[in-house]
């Protein structure tokens, strides 16, 4: 999209953008994720290491805790990674932007 364009838009379609496109491309990767659960192979875990990653579990003994990375999707302020939850949390806040005034 252009800029002119771009600027041309509403806080409000701006918002609804986003969101559409976030919940798109969550969309995609929950399916990436699923077909690969259905087409398992032996190289299966190589396969859906590239969708996960790692938090510290907090008690200094290494990273215990795997998830569904979205940080190629969505960036988050801290480095511990975006997870499904940030996603969502995202979504919430332009779905409120994006049709505030609007029945859902």
């Amino acid at each position: 999209m252009k800029t002119s364009e771009l600027l041309k838009l509403t806080p409000e379609e701006l918002a609804k953008t986003q969101f559409k496109e976030l919940k798109k491309e969550t969309i995609k990767r929950l399916s990436e994720i699923v077909e690969l659960l259905k087409n398992t192979h032996k190289d299966f875990q190589d396969q859906l290491n590239k969708y996960t990653d790692s938090s510290p579990a907090g008690d200094g003994m290494g990273c215990d805790n795997s998830f569904i990375s979205f940080s190629d999707i969505l960036e988050v302020t801290d480095d511990r990674g975006t997870d499904f939850k940030d996603v969502l949390e995202r979504l919430d806040v332009l779905q409120k932007i994006a049709y505030k005034g609007e029945k859902q």
